[in-house]
């Protein structure tokens, strides 16, 4: 049967062979003896000198370089053909094999081949044969061979997928001893011109420390343009800019303070902007910290301005940069929570002050004294007090008794204590809610047993408190009867 559909199908057709050599396969796993048929399609050829031997990289690098060895000028333009019909076949699409093959083939191409590499980069160029190279071996082998002016007129010629990314290399693989205010202005120019970019990875700028001794200001220059051009493209100004604010990369916050130290605004900005589109770029506030020190209100106040209801990364307390102010000085923290509780807008401040009092395993007890302190200080202004209570009513236990034992000692206005936040509005349990509703009555009974002490000026709140625990137990009798009833039904 599989045989017979085997002899239906065109040898000569690359499909055809895929399909086969998938059929044979089949056969071997199963131990089944066939007659077989040898494949000599063109394209199959070039497909299984690509994807053989892919467990053992060794064996099939040499596969590729002996092949290379043999191959001439007059056959790139079909070569190129056939890579890029394997490519297009849907039956091989997304096999990261064949995806692994060709990045292999090209580089050992562009490496060893004995072809003329500028041809070979053009009809590439041309027909939009880009998706699987390695730019940098490409370029610096073509620049190597035939020149950097020669190797970017050809980057520059064609239109195809990713020339953002080319253009960028090349400017990056510049030998030092060409580099001028021309090539400079090149380079300024090129970013100036907003290009669209829908898919593609990080962009380091760490090349630009060549361009250094032609403009000590290309740092600044560079990101200024680039903030201009993307302001209000921040996919695009992500791509662009993340990598200069990872601890990883080479741009440590001790280089940065030295390249920009001429205009540390731009890169204010330019990280606020990033960290608006961004959760979680600068996850242990390396890039805060170096930032705040350089000018704690310039920077706080941009910071400010940026948090709206719609930014994607201020919405999130979780890995924050706000948080890390607690592992500066004490006047830095003043500072900034004294600008945020001046703030006009509600909905922002309670934001804000969430950020910088989400939990933080460094500094928890420093937090907790800071709420205490903030508490006392503020306890005349009720809407302080509010939101600062419905910040505490998300923390454990005893956290909240001790802010609320912080309040009554300062505060016995029976209406002002039923207005703050005692506990979180939200709970959530699997299963039974009957221990949810015992940890409340038992939290409860502790702050009732805490304001029985502070004496007769806060009767009313026992009475409060104990109203809150009767509707708990009735609550309790509610839910054990209605469980106990769907356990029946």
């Amino acid at each position: 049967s599989k045989i017979r559909i085997i002899n239906k199908l065109n040898k000569d057709e690359f499909s055809s062979n895929l399909i086969i050599s998938k059929i044979y396969k089949a056969y071997d796993t199963f131990e089944i003896e066939a007659k077989k048929i040898k494949l000599c399609n063109k394209e199959y050829k070039i497909y299984k000198l690509l994807t053989e031997n892919y467990r053992e990289l060794e064996e099939r690098n040499k596969s590729i370089v002996k092949y290379i060895k043999n191959v001439k000028d007059s056959d790139i333009v079909e070569l190129i053909n056939i890579i890029k019909y394997i490519e297009n076949e849907k039956l091989v699409k997304d096999n990261y094999v064949l995806t692994w093959g060709i990045s292999t083939f090209w580089r050992v191409l562009f490496t060893d081949g004995k072809v003329n590499k500028l041809n070979v980069l053009e009809e590439c160029l041309k027909n939009n044969m880009v998706h699987n190279m390695t730019e940098s071996i490409v370029i610096s082998n073509c620049i190597k061979e035939f020149g950097y002016y020669e190797t970017k007129n050809i980057i520059e010629k064609y239109e195809y997928d990713s020339k953002v990314y080319w253009k960028i290399v090349c400017f990056s693989q510049i030998p030092q001893e060409l580099i001028n205010e021309m090539s400079v202005n090149e380079l300024l120019n090129f970013i100036a011109t907003k290009v669209k970019i829908t898919k593609g990875h990080y962009i380091s700028f760490e090349f630009l420390d060549k361009y250094l001794e032609v403009d000590k200001r290309i740092y600044i220059k560079v990101l200024n343009t680039l903030y201009k051009t993307y302001k209000n493209d921040k996919f695009e100004f992500s791509l662009y800019t993340s990598l200069l604010f990872n601890k990883h990369s080479n741009n440590t916050p001790e280089k940065l303070s030295i390249v920009f130290k001429d205009n540390y605004e731009i890169l204010m900005d330019s990280y606020i902007l990033l960290h608006t589109y961004k959760e979680h770029e600068d996850y242990d506030g390396t890039y805060f910290k170096l930032l705040i020190n350089v000018d704690v209100d310039c920077f706080i106040n941009k910071y400010i301005e940026a948090t709206t209801e719609e930014n994607s990364y201020f919405t999130h307390e979780d890995g924050n940069c706000l948080n890390h102010i607690w592992e500066e000085s004490e006047t830095i923290v003043n500072n900034v929570i004294d600008k945020i509780l001046h703030l006009k807008n509600i909905k922002k401040k309670r934001k804000l002050l969430r950020e910088i009092f989400a939990n933080n395993e460094k500094t928890p007890s420093l937090q907790k004294e800071y709420l205490l302190k903030l508490i006392s200080d503020n306890i005349l202004q009720k809407g302080i007090i509010q939101l600062i209570f419905n910040i505490v009513s998300e923390k454990e236990e005893q956290y909240r008794i001790d802010c609320i034992n912080e309040f009554l000692i300062n505060n016995n206005d029976i209406e002002y204590f039923k207005s703050i936040d005692l506990e979180s509005m939200f709970f959530s349990w699997s299963g039974s809610e009957v221990p949810v509703i015992e940890n409340r009555i038992k939290y409860y009974t502790k702050i009732n047993e805490n304001i029985k002490k502070l004496g007769i000026k806060y009767i009313n709140h026992n009475v409060y408190i104990e109203k809150i625990i009767y509707g708990l137990e009735q609550r309790k009798k509610d839910v054990l009867r209605r469980e106990f009833i769907e356990d029946w039904l």
